[in-house]
């Protein structure tokens, strides 16, 4: 029962926190690829600020629950222990014995914890899409980054279609999956709506894509 002046004043201050809550991952994203390419770990950051900064003009339109990156499974272990060196910690520090050879090829992804003050997590994905192989769209994704001002795969058909593709898996749990999802449909033009069609072609997942774009 807040008055529209309330309302106002409460939106702003959430608006400035996002603001503060994307500068600071921007800062210790910044340090993670120091400490990545020292290594040669190829890495992209799925969602989050960069995919804000391309459909809305603005990284912090919203703000995200978590940081998705996305490494090679060849690097993931590497990856996790980088990070480690950067001052994150494994969350419920599951022992190394848990990253055999058989348990990688299970697992999707690992969440990490920040510095205790910067209060952020991270979920390091060797795959992006579930139990699908990483030469598929993982290997895409990455193939198709761009390096400025933080690696991210840049806006086109297989970045929508993997929005799409994420959003669908999960049942569109979240509006504003659905969302980004219908604003990424918009920026396409007819020959990425078509290249689009085709990587859902490709992937068998046209009847989806049709009952997603109805929704």
């Amino acid at each position: 029962n807040q008055s529209p002046a309330a309302l106002r004043s409460t939106v702003a201050e959430r608006n400035i926190a996002v603001v503060h809550k994307r500068l600071m991952e921007a800062s210790l994203l910044t340090k993670i690829g120091v400490r990545f390419a020292h290594l040669e770990i190829d890495w992209a950051i799925l969602k989050g600020g960069p995919l804000m900064q391309q459909l809305y003009g603005v990284a912090a339109t919203r703000a995200s629950n978590d940081i998705d990156l996305l490494v090679r499974p060849a690097q993931f272990v590497e990856a996790i222990a980088a990070l480690e060196h950067e001052g994150w910690s494994l969350r419920g520090n599951p022992p190394r014995a848990a990253f055999s050879r058989l348990a990688l090829r299970r697992i999707r992804d690992v969440e990490l914890i920040g510095p205790r003050a910067a209060k952020l997590r991270i979920e390091l994905h060797q795959r992006p899409l579930f139990a699908e192989p990483f030469g598929l769209t993982g290997a895409a994704l990455l193939a198709n980054v761009e390096s400025a001002p933080l690696p991210a795969p840049r806006f086109g058909p297989l970045l929508v279609w993997y929005c799409f593709a994420h959003g669908a898996l999960c049942y569109w749990a979240r509006l504003k999956w659905l969302t980004d999802f219908a604003k990424a449909l918009s920026l396409l033009d007819v020959k990425g709506q078509d290249d689009l069609l085709e990587i859902s072609n490709q992937r068998h997942t046209n009847r989806s894509l049709a009952a997603s774009i109805l929704l």
